[in-house]
């Protein structure tokens, strides 16, 4: 559960309509005109203008408000305490299955937060950074179940958002290329104190079970805020496939690309690989450890065939704070 959200019981969400979810927060000041919309949405397709205005902005309005009210509670701590504790920073984890779309919505809400007043530091982190390597996953037969929790190295993914909180000025992580489909080797990412940061995966949710009968942090122990996005399993196996479409096309001129193998054997034997590859792997690691997951959230984003959001589900607590 998100910090500031945290409850012993199951959370409750409430439904909200797109009218009603378009004038959430709106009293926080955001300087964006319509013209930025449209230069967000020729960098975001399949993310439309009137998405964008309608459902991403009153959501980063809601974060902003949020990470002001995060802001005083650390103040008044301070005050209390007598200490100057440097300011953590504001972390927001965003979940879903594969191909839901969650590098680009991280991406967009990052946009979208460059046009605050405060013009924070956004630094977007996906857990793919500490997926295992393609090596140790053969070495420990965990090929066939990448994306599952035990293919990601989860005290590396903890240590640096401990790190992070602590406010330490560099903190190196490696590089996951899903071109390569692997981390890169010898390469590593410098994150610098930002002021905020999304956090994107798809174990962001998930429990880490525990050690000796404790239990052991989780990544949403660090989380201020946390957000699903959720879809049809058909409309998730298209999208997938839809991707993979595009991976194996650019492969074509690029001999490096894992998809080269797809590249050289006829398309549709390359698409019954991917499908079957949903079938067994995405779709059950899907059911089984992220689905079960999207109660936890603080909202829920359900996304329609096209990319357009037809619900918003919200936390109760978070509501009531507004």
């Amino acid at each position: 559960m998100s910090k500031f959200c945290r409850s012993v019981s199951a959370p409750t969400h409430c439904t909200v309509g797109r009218s009603s979810w378009s004038i959430l927060c709106s009293s926080v000041p955001f300087g964006m005109s319509e013209t930025d919309t449209m230069n967000l949405q020729s960098l975001n397709r399949p993310i439309e203008q009137s998405e964008i205005i309608s459902i991403y902005l009153p959501l980063v309005r809601l974060l902003l408000s949020e990470m002001e009210s995060e802001r005083l509670s650390v103040c008044e701590d301070n005050e209390h305490s007598g200490s100057k504790k440097l300011k953590p920073p504001f972390i927001i984890g965003l979940t879903g299955s594969v191909g839901v779309g969650k590098s680009t919505t991280a991406v967009l809400i990052s946009e979208l937060l460059s046009y605050c007043s405060s013009k924070p530091r956004v630094e977007v982190v996906a857990t793919d950074s500490f997926i295992y390597s393609t090596n140790y996953l053969k070495e420990n037969g965990l090929v066939g179940r990448k994306g599952f929790p035990e293919t990601y190295d989860t005290h590396a993914l903890l240590h640096f958002l401990k790190s992070s909180n602590l406010g330490e000025p560099i903190t190196k992580i490696p590089v996951y290329s899903h071109i390569l489909y692997d981390i890169v080797p010898g390469l590593h990412r410098i994150v610098d104190r930002p002021n905020i940061i999304i956090v994107e995966g798809l174990n962001v949710l998930q429990d880490n079970g525990s050690i000796n009968g404790i239990s052991a942090s989780r990544v949403s122990d660090f989380l201020d805020f946390t957000i699903y996005l959720d879809a049809n399993e058909n409309d998730l196996e298209l999208w997938f496939l839809d991707r993979f479409v595009k991976f194996r096309e650019a492969a074509l001129t690029d001999h490096e690309s894992y998809y080269r193998v797809y590249a050289e054997m006829p398309f549709n034997k390359a698409l019954e690989i991917a499908r079957q590859v949903w079938l067994d792997v995405n779709l059950v690691n899907l059911r089984e450890h992220i689905l079960p997951t999207r109660f936890i959230a603080d909202v829920v984003l359900v996304k329609e065939r096209d990319h357009r959001v037809s619900s918003i589900h919200i936390r109760e607590e978070c509501l009531n704070k507004d």
